[in-house]
């Protein structure tokens, strides 16, 4: 098990760690989309669910896939496997979802990770994703000394996001930045919309 593994097996230890909603980036994708109702949809890096509880309620057969086995407890219809070795035939899936993975492998296991999300994807398959910015200095401060402590991060340029999906027949960036009041951080993701 990698040290990261351990990390993210120790944080869905936490009850906090569990988020119950979607994020609202997500809800819009997924509502503007044109997938139609019974479309397979891979949520890859599940976590605690949040998203495929919605997917589902949007009529999606959804797969949950994570590498911390903390995470799935109590989900049927879940896969423990890391993302740059996925369990899946090619062309499995009309869609992947994978909100807040990516930025935290490192180096080659991030290309690993897309060309094996590319190798699940149907043709015109949707990828939605997310990759933790340059700018960001909170999940610096939660890797030394917060819940994820010890794990470990890349933080991407907007060139960076885009080349690490240059295998795909089109890829759109989007930007977020917010800052907590109170909180001198800043959280900050590029959102990647990309078609195989």
């Amino acid at each position: 098990m990698s040290e990261n593994q351990q990390v993210w097996n120790r944080h869905y230890l936490r009850s906090r760690s569990k988020l119950q909603y979607p994020d609202e980036n997500v809800v819009r994708f997924y509502r503007k989309s044109n997938l139609e109702p019974g479309s397979v949809v891979l949520d890859l890096g599940c976590g605690s669910g949040r998203h495929r509880k919605f997917l589902e309620g949007e009529g999606y057969n959804v797969i949950g896939q994570d590498f911390a086995a903390e995470a799935l407890q109590g989900f049927g219809s879940s896969i423990c496997a890391r993302v740059e070795k996925m369990p899946f035939r090619d062309e499995s899936f009309d869609s992947i979802l994978c909100w807040g993975v990516i930025h935290y492998l490192a180096g080659q296991l991030a290309v690993l990770a897309v060309n094996e999300i590319k190798r699940c994807l149907k043709p015109g398959g949707l990828l939605f994703a997310t990759l933790r910015a340059r700018e960001d200095s909170h999940l610096q401060m939660v890797l030394n000394s917060g819940d994820l402590e010890q794990g470990s991060a890349l933080l991407y340029t907007e060139e960076e996001a885009r080349d690490l999906f240059r295998g795909f027949s089109s890829v759109e960036t989007g930007f977020i930045l917010r800052r907590p009041p109170g909180d001198d951080r800043i959280i900050a993701h590029y959102i990647i919309k990309a078609e195989k």
